[in-house]
């Protein structure tokens, strides 16, 4: 496995993106959308107890909006920057409440609110 602690933080906060980017149109690689997820889950469980390490999830999903939404910058170059950010900011809030309930309840009961928060914030 990797010795190096930053570049074991670094691969697990850019593979998700990568993986995202490779599952969306299109490359249309649907079953890496899934997979996905486990590296953001294992930068969980290795970032648990390290102060701010909220930040790493948040930078795992601003280079997933990166990655996939880049044409928005042809629009308008700040309110893109913005609409990435904020974004990124949404889709941060479902990893907080997974990370205050694994705290609380552990990491089975966490999991299905991991999935149920994701699930509402998708379809909001």
């Amino acid at each position: 496995m990797i010795q190096n602690r930053k570049i074991k933080l670094t691969i697990l906060t850019l593979l998700p993106g990568l993986l995202f980017w490779l599952a969306w149109p299109p490359r249309d690689f649907f079953f890496l959308s899934f997979l996905a997820f486990v590296p953001l889950l294992i930068l969980e469980k290795e970032t648990n107890g390290i102060k701010r390490s909220g930040w790493l999830i948040y930078a795992s999903l601003l280079f997933w909006n990166i990655v996939v939404s880049w044409w928005v910058g042809y629009a308008d170059f700040y309110s893109s920057l913005f609409m990435l950010a904020a974004n990124s900011w949404l889709m941060y809030l479902p990893w907080w409440g997974y990370r205050k309930t694994r705290k609380i309840f552990g990491d089975n009961k966490a999991m299905w609110v991991l999935a149920s928060l994701w699930i509402s914030f998708v379809d909001l």
